[in-house]
């Protein structure tokens, strides 16, 4: 199993964004597929309980207007899939936020470059990272590592009420296959091998596909129930040689020796360079290795050169941060001067208005002075034509 320290360093960068939105209601598009996706919701859904974030499980058709919208890790931003290009497609311009949790990423250099300043994506592997960087150099992207290290593995698999449920499926899907878990127990190793067009083979074969074996779904419950399954029959192994990313990531977490091989586009290398790797590393551990998918040896990296590698990754990365960093700086000192330059503006006119103001006010005192003065003229005026027709009334009278 791995440590509390493995884990923390897996879950932090994940963890601190999710931390942003304690309390707040947020929109999940949990990635579909096989039983590792399922692993990956499982991580995902516990991630967020620890965060304290409301959840709402969304589709393409939800409303998500302004709304925070989480998109499901894994690894469908390839050509080969559509699910999250089609999400972002749909969501876009739509929602407030739309957060992509870590994913491989290759191709899609139209969606890439149409993502905008309320998008953040974050990459599970360092090719990921550099291909976003180079589509769309604006774009806030982050390095992490895959959801599914935000499982509590130990938790789940002593879980009574989903033992319960999960036992039987767990026995039935073997069963069908011919197998049992006495069979995989007593093997010395077993293959659990993809069977799709991510496969490196020719004619690829398995002692079983639990990845495709257990896809039950990604919604909580389904998630739950297929990766009690997963995770409970890679347990069964003494040793696994698997292609299968997840089967890897679990396996790695379980303490169960593992040969990793590559799938058709290089996303088993990437994530174990920047993720699995650190296992074997910290740990001292020989149990987990990569393997090219042409089945020739894999060779044995010092470690001091592994960590270097390591290194340079991480000053690349964190150059590049510090690049998109100074960026958002310099764009926020151009708005400040923008704005203080029209705060100026605003305050010359401020000032033109008072002095016009003044002005008005003036000449509203002139004018006042001046009805005045003309009200009191006509006033004595208006006396005048009294007396005068007074003197006249009393005239006229002498000569009647």
């Amino acid at each position: 199993m791995l440590s509390q320290d493995s884990l923390d360093f897996f879950r932090f960068d994940i963890a601190s964004c999710l931390r942003q939105y304690s309390g707040k209601k947020i929109c999940f598009f949990p990635n579909p597929g096989n039983a590792g996706d399922s692993l990956i919701a499982v991580g995902t859904y516990q991630a967020f309980e620890r965060c304290g974030l409301e959840v709402e499980i969304i589709d393409l058709d939800s409303n998500v207007k302004d709304q925070i919208v989480f998109l499901g890790g894994g690894g469908n931003f390839v050509p080969l899939y559509t699910d999250v290009k089609t999400a972002f497609k749909k969501f876009l311009g739509r929602a407030s936020k739309c957060i992509l949790l870590p994913h491989t990423i290759r191709g899609n250099e139209d969606v890439i470059a149409s993502l905008d300043d309320s998008c953040t994506v974050f990459c599970r592997d360092l090719a990921s990272f550099r291909h976003l960087r180079a589509v769309n150099p604006s774009l806030e992207v982050r390095l992490s590592h895959d959801m599914a290290f935000h499982i509590d593995v130990r938790a789940l698999l002593d879980d009574e009420e989903t033992r319960i449920a999960a036992q039987n499926v767990l026995t039935e899907k073997l069963n069908s296959l011919g197998l049992t878990e006495g069979m995989i127990r007593g093997w010395p190793s077993v293959d659990m091998l993809r069977l799709d067009s991510e496969s490196c083979a020719d004619a690829p074969q398995s002692d079983v596909d639990v990845s495709d074996l257990f896809a039950l779904g990604v919604r909580p419950n389904e998630a739950r129930l297929a990766a009690w399954c997963f995770l409970k029959t890679i347990s069964f192994a003494k040793h696994i040689t698997t292609d299968r990313l997840h089967v890897g990531v679990a396996a790695a977490m379980l303490g169960v020796p593992c040969t990793l091989r590559d799938n058709s586009y290089g996303k088993n290398h990437s994530v174990y360079e920047h993720s699995l790797k650190h296992i074997a590393i910290n740990n001292n551990a020989t149990s987990f290795r990569f393997k090219p998918g042409t089945l020739s040896a894999a060779s044995d990296e010092p470690k001091s050169l592994a960590l270097s590698r390591h290194l340079d990754q991480k000053v690349e990365v964190f150059e590049t941060e510090l690049q998109q960093m100074t960026l958002a700086l310099a764009t926020a000192q151009q708005e400040l001067r923008r704005r203080s330059e029209a705060l100026a503006e605003a305050q010359q006119q401020l000032t033109s208005a008072a002095v016009e103001r003044e002005k008005l006010i003036s000449e509203l005192a002139r004018t006042r002075q001046d009805l005045m003065e003309r009200t009191e003229g006509l006033a004595n005026a208006d006396a005048e034509l009294g007396r005068i027709k007074a003197n006249w009334s009393g005239t006229e009278g002498k000569y009647l």
